[in-house]
């Protein structure tokens, strides 16, 4: 079931709730944006231009390793795969290895509160992406993890259908409109550092910035860093950077 709520309230809820439930964000890319504390996280940035950064093969991988990292002791549950056993060292870990090595620590309650972050999952391939919301969709639905303290967020376009393989989710809507205040408030702060703007000048920069921003802080960002570096501001302020803007979701699980 596909519910539609506030971010604040929505977080809240998500955040609070014992069960595993998804919860999704509608954004345009560059504007994501989030902070929350006390917890182990193991994130993934999906790359399409990246042969390495494209598959569920990888993602699985790199969560894996930064959840060795922060908790050494899952160690045990790649030291459990049968295959390791025999094999030791010489063990070519594949897919389906590492996928059980993942659900064996989702299941293991001494692991503590864990979130899981995938960003940009549409540009992941599609088999792989596929494969991964299909076998997550279990994982939750698994008894052994239907209680654990486990958030996953998955961050994507909505040309794929994320919603048709995860049930029971929440979807916030990220929307242009709804980020003009925090970018303002953003543009403010960081326009007031630079000293070469100064009255007039400063106006026309911070202007120039929220209404070029469309709900896109990296834009900003990435503007600000050239105006740093600058002694013009025109090119920077005046030149209308083509974006392509497509809505986008963040789900979290």
């Amino acid at each position: 079931m596909e519910r539609e709520r506030r971010p604040s309230n929505s977080l809240d809820l998500w955040r609070s709730r014992i069960r595993q439930e998804c919860l999704i964000f509608i954004f345009d890319p560059g504007n994501h944006s989030w902070k929350i504390n006390q917890f182990y996280m193991s994130y993934f940035f999906c790359d399409d231009k990246d042969e390495r950064l494209r598959t569920a093969y990888a993602i699985l991988v790199n969560l894996l390793t930064q959840l060795l990292e922060q908790v050494p002791d899952v160690i045990r549950h790649f030291l459990a795969e049968p295959e390791y056993t025999t094999n030791k060292e010489k063990t070519v870990w594949n897919y389906g290895m590492l996928w059980r090595v993942f659900e064996r620590i989702m299941s293991d309650t001494h692991c503590g509160k864990v979130y899981i972050l995938i960003d940009a999952l549409d540009e992941c391939e599609e088999e792989s992406c596929t494969k991964l919301l299909k076998q997550l969709q279990r994982l939750l639905c698994d008894a052994t993890t239907a209680t654990r303290p486990i958030k996953i967020v998955i961050t994507s376009r909505p040309h794929i259908a994320v919603t048709s393989h995860l049930t029971e989710v929440i979807k916030i809507p990220l929307a242009a409109e709804t980020l003009k205040s925090d970018i303002s408030a953003f543009v403010e702060a960081e326009v007031y550092k630079q000293p070469q703007f100064t009255g007039s000048l400063r106006e026309e920069v911070q202007k120039a910035l929220i209404d070029g921003a469309n709900g896109m802080f990296l834009w900003v960002s990435l503007i600000l860093d050239g105006l740093k570096n600058s002694a013009d501001t025109r090119p920077l302020l005046s030149g209308r950077h083509s974006r392509n803007y497509r809505p986008a979701f963040l789900v979290c699980i």
